[in-house]
């Protein structure tokens, strides 16, 4: 997530919304919904983590329900990975931030969103052109993992 949206161009004014510092997990959603029923008419793509997504899953019922242009494209590495990293720099051992992987895309399939899980080394091109084709909510669950965030973060913050 990190690296997208520090990449991910504002080219007009609420084109690109996230919490302050990236740190609020559960925003995207919940923010991407709102944007949808704002603008009923522009196509809103939320980029989260899985520990993001997870704290607000049922929210993708209220989408559905509503008929929300929304894609929802999920960085799932089943990690709460910034606080991992975090845990690490402080010398810690990593405590409470690693778990099972979950099938979200199953997850947000029987809440009535289309939704596809890309694997690594998988093409992720025809996937996006189908999820925005899709007329109301969809999710894409991209199983990635976490190495390499630490030095990433470092990068993007200094």
């Amino acid at each position: 997530m990190f690296s997208t949206l520090a990449a991910w161009p504002a080219e007009e004014p609420f084109g690109v919304l996230k919490s302050n510092g990236l740190s609020t997990m559960g925003y995207a959603l919940p923010a991407a919904i709102a944007s949808a029923l704002e603008e009923p008419a522009r196509h809103v793509i939320a980029v989260t983590g899985d520990g993001g997504i997870m704290m607000c899953l049922a929210e993708l019922i209220t989408a559905v329900a509503r008929g929300c242009q929304l894609t929802v494209i999920v960085i799932n590495d089943a990690a709460l990975s910034l606080i991992d990293i975090k845990q690490q720099r402080q010398l810690y051992q990593s405590r409470g931030v690693r778990y099972a992987n979950a099938d979200l895309a199953a997850c947000a399939g029987a809440m009535g969103c289309r939704a596809w899980r890309v694997e690594p080394g998988d093409d992720i091109a025809p996937v996006l052109s189908e999820a925005f084709a899709v007329n109301g909510p969809s999710l894409i669950d991209v199983v990635a993992s976490a190495d390499g965030y630490g030095d990433q973060l470092m990068l993007l913050r200094s």
